[in-house]
């Protein structure tokens, strides 16, 4: 997270976690609609995530009633009843061959508990590797957030999609994306996958490349019909034993497919033919 260091360092060094958080009830989530969600941002007033995150929050977020609050402020707020908190958090995964860091943004509720580190998760979602440039996330924000809020309000319906961590809900619809255009970035795809040309032939929805700063416009002006590419993982492709996180959205917040394999050399950092195989289903 070579600038996220500096972008998130007050928040992220207090809440470096691994992941064990415990998981909210139904009981504790029931009333959420009435709840005030805090939205914890950087000590730095030029920071920009927070003016990336106010706008995600202000354009996505209808769930519940929000606020912009200070990380000073976050430690006096914490124990309040009906608040949560939308937060980011260094993890890393003990149990992998490879233990990384990964930046994941997360909704935690506030209350009556000991440590930040046992305040209830309600969602999280892996924004990227933390040696990434925070370039390659901020402007998915908003697509972020805009699921968090279908998210939370699926779970007011269906409280069991609090256990859904892999948000296996959505990816078993197998919603089509026939009808739409998957834009990738070329850096982003495997050598021998760098190209519409290359895709065709495992892939014949249609797949347009194109650069980072086209992305972020596509994603700002919520163009209609576009799906696009959320990868999370480590800079460097020989860091066998991490995580690969493969995420397939939409600019209308839909989310497709969720998914993390670990890096080896049979299963590469990127969409393998393994993974094409599986978009292909969304096409039919």
């Amino acid at each position: 997270m070579k600038k996220v260091v500096v972008l998130v360092v007050s928040i992220c060094l207090a809440f470096v976690t691994f992941a064990q958080r415990p998981t909210a009830k139904k009981a504790q989530v029931a009333n959420f609609e009435n709840f005030t969600l805090y939205v914890v941002l950087n000590q730095n007033p030029t920071s920009e995530y927070n003016d990336m995150i106010r706008e995600a929050v202000r354009k996505s977020w209808r769930v519940s009633k929000y606020d912009f609050i200070t990380q000073s402020e976050f430690e006096t707020k914490r124990t309040e009843e009906n608040s949560a908190f939308l937060v980011t958090n260094e993890i890393s995964f003990p149990k992998d061959k490879n233990v990384i860091q990964y930046d994941f943004i997360s909704i935690i509720l506030g209350g009556n508990f000991a440590s930040y580190q046992v305040m209830p998760e309600v969602c999280t979602f892996p924004l990227m590797y933390t040696d990434t440039d925070e370039g390659d996330m901020l402007y998915k924000l908003p697509v972020v957030i805009g699921f968090f809020n279908q998210h939370v309000k699926n779970i007011l319906v269906n409280p069991k999609l609090l256990k859904d961590k892999k948000y296996k809900y959505y990816t078993k619809q197998k919603l089509s994306i026939a009808k739409k255009t998957l834009y990738l970035i070329a850096e982003e795809q495997l050598p021998e996958f760098d190209n519409a040309q290359k895709i065709r032939p495992v892939f014949k929805g249609k797949v347009v490349m194109i650069g980072q700063e086209e992305m972020a416009n596509l994603i700002k002006k919520r163009a209609t019909n576009v799906v696009f590419l959320h990868k999370v993982g480590p800079a460097d492709a020989s860091a066998q034993g991490s995580r690969c996180y493969i995420i397939m959205m939409g600019t209308d917040n839909t989310l497709y497919y969720f998914n993390y394999h670990i890096l080896s050399a049979k299963a590469p950092n990127g969409i393998s033919p393994k993974y094409w195989k599986i978009f292909a289903s969304h096409t039919k």
